[in-house]
């Protein structure tokens, strides 16, 4: 993956966190997005944001420099189940990271012609709805 770029959501810990390091270990430039920056990975470039506002998925897209091979859209969370009180505004914050924003993200890099030929595009679910 010499000369590859892959750009994981929710990078910095967990299973994206691992999907960086696997994407490393084959020497992809990797980027992390994530809005927790406590956790660095080394080798890695890092942008702190919050993917379920607008604007960051934009200024991220700003900051590229070069067309991404893989997009891994793997962030998301738990704001307790839906039969929990889950609120509303709890709720529609988990639709944006987990579904707005993936698409908002890869129609951006299509927008500015920074999907590369041929690239990939992962989006990760979540099981958790049968758990809860």
């Amino acid at each position: 993956m010499r000369n590859k770029s892959a750009v994981v959501t929710g990078g910095a810990n967990g299973i994206g966190r691992c999907i960086a390091q696997c994407f490393m270990k084959a020497r992809a430039d990797v980027i992390i997005v994530d809005k927790d920056d406590a956790h660095p990975l080394d080798g890695a470039r890092f942008y702190h944001g919050d993917i379920a506002e607008k604007s960051t998925l934009e200024a991220f897209v700003c900051t590229l420099d070069r067309p991404v091979d893989y997009l891994i859209n793997n962030a998301c969370l738990s704001r307790r189940g839906i039969l929990s009180g889950c609120s509303y505004e709890d709720f529609e914050y988990i639709q944006r990271v987990g579904v707005t924003a993936p698409y908002y993200l890869a129609n951006l890099l299509v927008q500015k012609d920074l999907l590369a030929r041929g690239a990939s595009i992962v989006n990760i679910a979540s099981t958790r709805t049968f758990q809860s």
